[in-house]
């Protein structure tokens, strides 16, 4: 049986749990002004929203953006980016969330 990888602080890394709610679910839960869109998720860690992920159709070609939340406002790639399926964005999101987070706790 192999162990877990090691944290910063020598205790096993904590497994990232990363859950997707529509964001219209989400917007009734924290009283955002709503929106309609259905193909609009929230990204969740532990109930609190770090990027969301949603469709749309760039140059007449449907796409899923994804984007995390807590960067500045139209920072480009990596922190966002296009990908062909829900599938793709999730894993592109989750991929670079825990690169930023990462980061963020070397930092530290």
């Amino acid at each position: 049986m192999t162990t877990p990888p090691k944290g910063f602080s020598g205790q096993p890394a904590p497994r990232m749990t990363l859950l997707l709610r529509k964001t219209i679910v989400q917007a009734l839960k924290e009283g955002w002004v709503q929106c309609s869109a259905d193909e609009d998720y929230c990204v969740l860690e532990d109930e609190r929203v770090v990027g969301r992920i949603y469709a749309d159709v760039i140059l007449g070609v449907a796409k899923w953006q994804w984007a995390i939340k807590g960067v500045p406002y139209g920072l480009p790639p990596p922190h966002n980016g296009i990908a062909t399926t829900l599938g793709d964005a999730k894993a592109a999101f989750k991929k670079r969330y825990e690169e930023v987070t990462r980061q963020h706790q070397g930092q530290r």
